[in-house]
């Protein structure tokens, strides 16, 4: 129940903020395992309106894969046309997430539910190997750079040439 602070006439707004804090450990590591995800849509009681619908926006980070399982009361539009009714409402909000997808609804029931699971990590090196020769040495000179997405790692292997080991 919200009350507004004085009687509303015309048209004016009102935003939601939910946070829920998901503890599966499927969402949390690379398990390999997919999760069930039932998003609840705050809405305005349908009895209580003439006339109802909203739009959907489903943002998630590059780390998580979610597809849609389960979605009732809900028809899929274009992501450019729900952000063109309200341009203010994603803001600075979600920079560095991507949207999963939009929907559209009206009066009736809504039931959104996705299935997700953690990305295993992906990793990129490059090397830049320098070579150093001088009479009877040769020195080796090796620099990686890596760029890792999706997963954090807590060590990565770097494998130098069998005929170099013993030295």
């Amino acid at each position: 129940m919200v009350n507004l602070g004085r009687r509303a006439l015309g048209k004016f707004g009102l935003a939601v903020n939910i946070d829920k804090v998901i503890k599966d450990p499927n969402l949390g590591q690379p398990t390999g395992e997919v999760s069930e995800l039932v998003l609840p849509v705050p809405r305005v009681q349908p009895e209580s309106v003439n006339r109802g619908r909203g739009n959907l926006l489903i943002y998630a980070t590059e780390n998580l894969r979610l597809s849609p399982s389960d979605l009732i009361g809900v028809s899929p539009v274009s992501e450019g046309s729900v952000g063109i009714e309200v341009p203010s409402q994603r803001g600075n909000r979600f920079l560095n997430m991507r949207e999963i997808g939009a929907y559209a609804f009206t009066k009736q029931d809504v039931d959104v539910n996705f299935v997700g699971q953690r990305r295993k990590p992906y990793i990129e090196a490059r090397q830049f190997l320098g070579v150093n020769v001088e009479s009877g040495t040769v020195e080796f000179i090796s620099n990686f750079q890596f760029d890792v997405q999706y997963s954090g790692v807590v060590s990565l292997r770097v494998d130098g040439p069998q005929s170099i080991a013993d030295r």
